[in-house]
């Protein structure tokens, strides 16, 4: 992981030095139109060094953190089973971030709850199932009314989910579809709170 940071953050000062737009199309398909893409942007490459700096700085922290010298929750073995779901967490983020297309969006949105599932879920208990099928379900939601909706809007109007393209729709249309996109990002938001395990979050306090 941190080979992959390292390299990250490498290709982040190189990107640096010009900082103009990076677009590449891997996977175009008639009925959607751009399938699967790389965006590289400023903005995209600015929150993933983020991201990969947070990443870790949990990873170092949880080092001891999960050890039996852990009073509150010891732990003497499964560690591997949080680094699984946090570095599939951090990976899906910096995938979304740099995602080209609503439907790519929606594949990463959907791998990100499912890690931030696991990750809540961790030391197994009722209320941790209780809290991890609340993050599920209320984010889920955020993605029902933001990304699908988005998504089937495009295909309507301009049969294609490509972010590029866009622009094609009028503007009551992208108004529509940038207050469903926020609805997802809503969604984002609260995901990435619980991964963070914040005290003061719902399911935290579920967990509690």
């Amino acid at each position: 992981m941190f080979a992959v940071m390292s390299t990250y953050f490498l290709g982040a000062f190189l990107y640096v030095k010009d900082m103009s737009l990076i677009h590449v199309v891997l996977l175009k398909v008639n009925v959607v139109g751009e399938f699967y893409g790389l965006i590289i942007d400023p903005f995209s490459v600015i929150v993933g060094i983020v991201v990969v700096t947070c990443g870790a700085i949990f990873l170092i922290y949880s080092i001891d953190y999960l050890s039996p010298n852990n009073k509150l929750h010891p732990i003497h073995y499964g560690k591997g089973k949080f680094y699984a779901w946090l570095l599939l967490f951090l990976g899906s983020t910096l995938a979304f971030l740099h995602s080209s297309s609503l439907i790519q969006m929606i594949i990463f949105f959907e791998l990100m709850t499912i890690s931030c599932w696991g990750l809540i879920l961790y030391y197994g208990s009722r209320k941790a199932i209780e809290a991890a099928n609340k993050a599920i379900i209320y984010t889920h939601v955020g993605a029902l009314l933001g990304l699908y909706i988005a998504s089937c809007i495009s295909i309507y109007y301009i049969h294609d989910t490509s972010l590029l393209e866009i622009h094609r729709l009028t503007s009551g249309i992208k108004l529509i579809l940038f207050t469903l996109i926020l609805v997802a990002s809503l969604a984002i938001i609260a995901i990435s709170v619980n991964a963070v395990n914040i005290k003061k979050s719902i399911w935290e306090r579920s967990i509690e």
